[in-house]
């Protein structure tokens, strides 16, 4: 025993001796070499370094700590066994004083420092060897006494963790020096080697595996035999969960980690393997095989002797046994590498996980439909779409509820009846509901007494929130499994249902268009509604229920495209209908589908699928169907099965081949699919609808029953659906239900635009826009949403944020856009229900006035969010800004002119997109002609006079002739044909003045062709067509030189000057230069607006060919490329080739110098360019043109 006293600083000092002072007695262990302090926690006396000088503390056991008392010639000293010659010193030389004690070299002079003896001693602790622990084997809990825990083991590895009686890992025995787990029979508690921190694990019964309990006064210490300087310890001092229990030095402290005291016995089992084999049925997989991370294979009678061949195994974590071949596969891996679907020669498949079975867990998830809630978040799985996202809780949401299916580890939502599932058994991989295939098995599984939901079919892989799922509406991802009890994967049941309501299905009112006729196939598209009898006769619609029949050709399937009609016979011969005539196509086609881009495909007799390439060319697409139907949302096929398969890569452009085939549940006899819609016939003859197609999962997410049954053949135009019955009759229906929101998205999407500010939230992770404006429709106070292609989506509190702004990359959606009925198509009267007027028009401005169905001002059509009126179809209804009593005005289309028509309590209203909450009503609200219509923030009384009801539509012909039939002969083009850019078109036209009006009344339309011999007319949403060309017979309009052709430049004799350079045409020798303007002939033009020719000296301004570059000249007025428009652009006027696709005179170079040649290039709207020319002097002398020499 050493006195010496003990500051709080944990430094040793040389003080006065005092035997009651307890800091000043120490104790050595003769084995350990230590010196250690009874009042420090049986800390060690050690130096940082070697060398003298250097400061003896009280600290850890570790460095240099290790001494030995030795006797010398004056006494005995205290030899430091790390260093070479140090021994313990007072500092200063002045042995009475308060002095550090220190390290220095050992000296043997008499007057040394060195020198000790022993003090006064106080009762020394004595280890006694007995029987301190039962050595029978029976299974207890052993408890650490220091840290209120006890031993637990994790597959392999002995742990200390929070005391449960139900589990089986945490039951030891003893017996015959050997420790044992209850989970683990056949192997011993062992350590690798005899040294410090060695964790333990179980294992074979070999090596270090002897232990001897060993009795300290009233404590009890566990020793390893083979060393007798290592106890088993806990690392650390602190009582945590997880730490691994090892090897450490022995040590007789009070309250040291090392004691131990026997806990509560198992009970209740009184046959190991019976139990276990119960256990076993419990935890198996049936049907799935943990792939890879196999240990070794052996041949065994069953699966249960395949779990305990897995027990005597030290690595084994899990196992798979094959019954058709008896073999069993013991896995490193709780699950293996990868878990997939028993196939093959092992389709009898057993597995089961070693944590499971090891488990005393009776837990079992309830049977019924329940809530799943997060414990940690307190907020429940609902839908957004098809992903699966955690919101507020409420036991009214029929949509948060699900229920388990133990037999076969299925997880379904109780409405839709689809699995819980995601593409991909990665970390953050996005959980949605959908088929029950490939990556859906989940299982639940206890942990201490949390319960979380694992993937049967990865590795470690558990259900849990986006990082920040705290906040109220998160994603459900997939996250490494956490034992942390603060992670987002511990679930708990919620509120349970007896009953959840039925999903509703899309319903459908449905009117007869056929009277005389048995139909059994029919086809709509812009080419017109067509339909094929029982006996084969080919009919087109007429309206109401008036068909006509088109003669000369029989066949068993029809299709209408935007353009086009093509249809198969009998004999699988293919037909294209064009100029009233059938015109066979090559090749040979049991079914036949065009898009409503003219994307044709096809299917032969032996199940091969075709797509047409053009020219009488067809390519063979891989796989095999019966049925096909195309159209911008892709193309979809139903095979002899009757399964559905969609084509991956065709959404948004048809004309495509794609990139493979993907399933679809269910089964259906027929598809068909249009714009934005997707239906199909089962084997029981009902209409399905495909809810959920988005740009993120175009395939949509699943079937809705609609309304109907007894449906043979369908097809889908805009919002209908035309179908046949088995009865023979043509049935029409528009769609309604929960599945317009979805519909509607593309009508109310602004690409590339942002409604910048007033974020009311941002999503992360979002995967298209489609779910980011669903997302908002279920977040109160949410108006409006962009998406950007960082998949963030920004939630807003108003209609288009703070600054609606042109943006690239971003996607914006107005809620009251996707929230709006759908105002009918075509000229309706706009009736105010307060006062039962009409609105109507006076000048520009618009007002209430008696309703009148002989004032064409009255009648106003609504496409596109722009409202215009009957007797000027260009103009819009628009508002100078969104403030209070602005009043409603024609004018152009910009600024604040976007309009939604939207259901209230009251009726229907129109609402400003671009204004912060502002809708259309009546000034002073009384029923007076004289009242204006102005807008003021939207109200929700009932009686204001913001509500508005849609009056009976009307055909309007002639409102717009006496404004454009004076532009109409100078912009008609005689044998000139706009070929192709066709969005619609229309039979039995009379004249190319009704085929003008026609295009005047569609927003999209910038051109027409009309062929007199058969009286249609082609709408065009391009200002000259795709390619224009010279056809005998056909008058072509474009309506921007209707519009403008008068009043843009007159026929008389004058110069052409370019904008930017202020230089003039001159026409040299043949060509036509850029040069500075003179008062000569040369530079005098002369416009022909009925001709469209621009002449100078009885010749004509023209190209050899229309290719970007080519030259011009002067010349005679033939060939194809002399016609000319002059035009209003964004920047002035331009000159334009009719017969060219998008070609405008231009000066070669960006700084135009005279002397130039004048050349065509593609027509541009910027500024800087040299397309722009203002009309120059008069004062010119005609060029006479002189013949012959």
């Amino acid at each position: 025993w050493y006195q010496r006293r003990v500051a709080f600083t944990a430094g040793v000092w040389n003080v006065p001796c005092n035997t009651k002072s307890k800091t000043q007695y120490f104790y050595y262990s003769w084995k350990k070499h230590v010196i250690q302090s009874s009042q420090r926690g049986m800390k060690c006396l050690k130096v940082k370094r070697l060398g003298n000088g250097a400061r003896m503390y009280i600290g850890a056991c570790t460095g240099y700590h290790y001494w030995r008392f030795e006797r010398g010639d004056f006494g005995i000293r205290l030899r430091l066994l790390h260093g070479n010659n140090f021994c313990a010193d007072v500092s200063g030389g002045a042995p009475r004083a308060v002095r550090k004690v220190q390290l220095w070299t050992c000296e043997n002079g008499r007057g040394s420092d060195h020198w000790l003896k022993k003090g006064a001693s106080m009762t020394t602790i004595k280890v006694v060897s007995v029987k301190a622990w039962p050595d029978d084997n029976s299974k207890y809990l052993w408890k650490i006494p220091a840290t209120k825990r006890c031993f637990d083991l994790d597959t392999q590895w002995a742990y200390q963790m929070p005391c449960q009686t139900s589990k089986l890992t945490q039951y030891w025995g003893y017996h015959n020096l050997k420790i044992t787990n209850l989970a683990r029979p056949g192997l011993c508690l062992i350590s690798n080697a005899p040294s410090g921190n060695q964790h333990l694990h179980m294992g074979p019964c070999r090596g270090h595996y002897q232990w001897r309990f060993e009795k300290i006064g009233t404590h009890i210490r566990i020793r390893l035999i083979s060393s007798n300087f290592f106890c088993i310890d806990i690392p650390g001092n602190a009582p945590h969960n997880r730490q691994r229990i090892q090897l450490s030095k022995c040590e007789d402290r009070p309250g040291s980690d090392q004691f131990v005291s026997k806990g509560k016995a198992i009970s209740g089992i009184t046959n190991i393997k019976t139990y276990f084999t119960s256990r076993y049925s419990f935890c198996t997989y049936k049907g799935i095989d943990f792939r890879g991370a196999d240990i070794r294979h052996m041949q065994t009678n069953n699966a249960a002797d395949c779990m305990f061949k897995c027990f005597g195994n030290g690595d084994c974590r899990s196992f798979t046994y094959c019954g058709q071949r008896k073999t069993c596969f013991l896995k490193r891996k709780y699950f293996g590498d990868n878990p997939v679907q028993a196939a093959g020669n092992c389709k009898k498949c057993y597995s089961a996980n070693m944590n499971c079975i090891s488990r005393k867990e009776t837990y079992i998830w309830p049977t019924g439909y329940y809530q799943f809630t997060f414990k940690n978040s307190h907020r429940c799985l609902d839908l957004l779409g098809d992903e699966v996202w955690q919101k507020t809780c409420s036991k009214n949401i029929p949509t948060q509820f699900w229920y388990y299916e133990y037999a076969k580890y299925e997880i379904k939502h109780v409405q839709y009846q689809q699995c819980l599932r995601v593409d991909r058994a990665q970390v953050n991989q996005q959980v949605y509901i959908g088929d029950c295939t490939g990556f859906y098995r989940w299982r639940f599984e206890r942990e201490n007494s949390l319960v979380r939901l694992r993937l049967l079919h990865g590795n470690n892989l558990c259900l849990g929130l986006h990082p920040g799922g705290a906040r109220r509406i998160s994603k459900v991802i997939l996250q490494r499994c956490s034992r942390d009890h603060r992670s987002y994967n511990w679930l708990t049941p919620g509120n349970h249902a007896k009953s959840v309501p039925a999903l509703k299905s899309v319903t459908t009112q449905y009117k007869t268009i056929t009277s005389s006729i048995k139909v059994k196939y029919v086809a709509s598209g812009d080419a017109g509604t067509w339909a094929i009898t029982t006996g084969n006769g080919v009919y087109r619609y007429q309206g109401g229920t008036s068909w006509k029949q088109v003669k000369g050709k029989t066949f068993t399937s029809i299709s209408s495209g935007r353009s086009q009609v093509w249809a198969t016979g009998k004999d699988h011969k293919i037909y294209r209908y064009e100029n009233s005539n059938w015109y066979e196509v090559s090749g040979r086609l049991m079914q036949i589908d065009v898009s409503n881009t003219d994307a044709v495909w096809g299917v032969n007799s032996a199940h091969q699928i075709f797509r047409y390439l053009g020219r009488n060319r067809w390519q063979v697409i891989d796989g095999a169907a019966k049925q096909v139907s195309v159209s911008d949302v892709g193309v979809w096929v139903v095979n002899k099965q009757n399964d559905v398969l969609y084509r991956l890569g065709t959404r948004g452009n048809p004309h495509q081949n794609g990139r493979g085939w993907k399933s679809m549940s269910g089964k259906m006899k027929f598809i068909a699919c249009g714009p934005g819609i997707v239906v199909g016939i089962s084997p029981d003859k009902k209409l399905w609808f495909r809810q959920g197609i988005s740009g993120g999962r175009p395939y949509g997410i699943r079937w809705v029953q609609t309304s109907g049954s007894n449906f043979v053949r369908a097809d889908v135009y805009g919002n209908y659906v035309y179908a046949t019955n088995a009865k023979g009759q043509v049935l029409v229906g528009e769609f309604s239900g929960s599945f317009a929101k979805w519909a509607r998205i593309d009508g109310c999407l602004y690409s590339n635009f942002d409604f910048y500010g007033d974020d009311l939230k941002t999503v992360p992770h979002i995967r298209d826009v489609e779910t980011c404006a669903m997302l908002c429709l279920k977040t109160s106070n949410c108006q409006s949403v962009t998406y950007m292609n960082n998949r963030n989506c920004y939630l807003k509190r108003t209609p288009e944020g703070r600054i609606p702004r042109p943006a690239g990359g971003r996607f914006s959606v107005s809620i009251s856009c996707l929230r709006s009925t759908q105002w009918s198509y075509g000229y309706h009267p706009i009736k105010v229900k307060s006062t039962g007027w009409c609105y109507d028009l006076e000048g520009k401005s618009l007002y209430q006035n008696k309703c009148n169905s002989a004032r064409y001002s009255q009648y106003w059509i609504f496409n596109n969010h722009m409202l215009r009126n009957a007797v000027a179809p260009t103009k819009c209804v628009r508002v100078p800004n969104p403030g209070h009593n602005q009043h409603l005005y024609l004018g152009p289309c910009n600024g604040h002119y976007l309009w939604a028509f939207e259901k209230g309590r009251g009726g229907i209203r129109l609402r400003l997109l671009s204004g912060n909450n502002m809708c259309a009503e009546i000034l002073g609200r009384s029923p007076k002609s004289t009242e204006q219509v102005v807008i003021n923030p939207c109200q929700g009384s009932t009686t204001s006079d913001f509500w508005l009801s849609q009056g009976s539509a009307k055909v309007i012909t002639k409102v717009t002739f006496s404004i454009h039939t004076g532009r109409l002969s100078p912009s008609t083009l005689t044998d000139y044909d706009f070929l192709g850019a066709d969005f619609r078109h229309f039979d039995n036209i009379k004249s190319v003045k009704a085929c003008s009006l026609l295009c005047l009344q569609e927003l999209e339309c910038e051109s027409i062709s009309y062929t007199a011999h058969d009286h249609r007319c082609y709408l065009k949403n391009r200002p000259y067509g795709g390619s224009p060309r010279y056809k005998k017979g056909v008058q072509s309009v474009s309506m921007r030189t209707l519009r403008s052709t008068t009043s843009l430049w007159t026929s008389q004799h004058r110069q052409i000057i370019v904008k930017l350079s202020n230089f003039c045409y001159e026409s040299r020798g043949d060509w036509v230069f850029n040069e500075k303007c003179r008062n000569i002939q040369n530079q005098g033009w002369t416009y022909h607006p009925k001709l469209h020719t621009i002449t100078q000296g009885g010749q004509c301004l023209k190209v050899d060919n229309a290719n970007p570059g080519t030259h011009l000249r002067v010349g005679g007025c033939d060939g194809h490329h002399y016609k000319w428009a002059i035009e209003k652009g964004s920047h002035g006027k331009r000159i334009r080739l009719l017969s060219g696709v998008n070609r405008c005179i231009d000066i070669p170079g960006t700084a135009p110098r005279h002397h130039t040649k004048v050349m065509l290039w593609t027509c541009e709207d910027h500024a800087r360019f040299d397309h722009w020319v203002k009309p120059g002097t008069t004062k010119i002398k005609e060029k006479k043109h002189c013949a012959g020499k």
